[in-house]
């Protein structure tokens, strides 16, 4: 059980991609994915990078923009677990 809540990893229906990767532009993302549940908030992930400016170049994207009506989708559903979960909107 969690102590404070969060979003639940355990529900696919409440589930939000709250799990992400960072690198700065000169390592390059070769590969990521999503592990299993282990009973967390968070899955677990697993990356493999490399140093290599150049080939950040090319492997490594930006995700293409949230559109207004996704964002607003998006605005819902967090708004929905906030009310389940008992908190206030900010």
């Amino acid at each position: 059980m969690l102590i404070d809540p969060s979003f639940d990893a355990d529900r696919p229906w409440l589930r939000f991609p709250i799990d992400q990767f960072y690198v700065t532009p000169d390592v390059a993302v070769v590969s990521i994915e999503r592990r299993g549940y282990i009973g967390s908030d968070h899955f677990p992930m697993a990356a493999t990078i490399r140093l290599d400016a150049r080939l950040a170049a090319d492997l490594n994207t930006s995700p293409p923009p949230i559109s207004d009506e996704e964002r607003e989708l998006i605005a819902a559903s967090v708004g929905r677990t906030r009310q389940m979960l008992g908190q206030k909107s900010p």
